[in-house]
């Protein structure tokens, strides 16, 4: 995963000189566009994770984790998952 995001830096830093050359500040309009492209996703289809343990992401992220898996637990550790606060470190 780690050479994909070496890669895709490395396009853009190959690209971005022609295209500000090329085209101005329409390159910046392009980036932006494809940046808010990425908000739906994001929103859609990565879980929220604050307030969870770091055992319960591990969980949700585990291969076939979802959220499911985390209702398995008792149903007061659940309540506790859900209404506790993030504590200040």
């Amino acid at each position: 995963m780690r050479i994909g995001n070496w890669i895709f830096n490395y396009m853009i830093v190959q690209i971005t000189p022609p295209a500000l050359n090329n085209i101005g500040y329409k390159t910046y309009i392009i980036f932006a566009v494809l940046n808010a492209c990425w908000v739906p996703i994001i929103y859609l289809f990565f879980p929220e994770t604050k307030g969870l343990e770091l055992e319960d992401v591990d969980r949700l992220f585990a291969k076939g984790g979802s959220l499911e898996r985390l209702n398995e637990g008792s149903a007061e550790e659940v309540g506790r998952l859900a209404e506790s606060p993030v504590e200040k470190v």
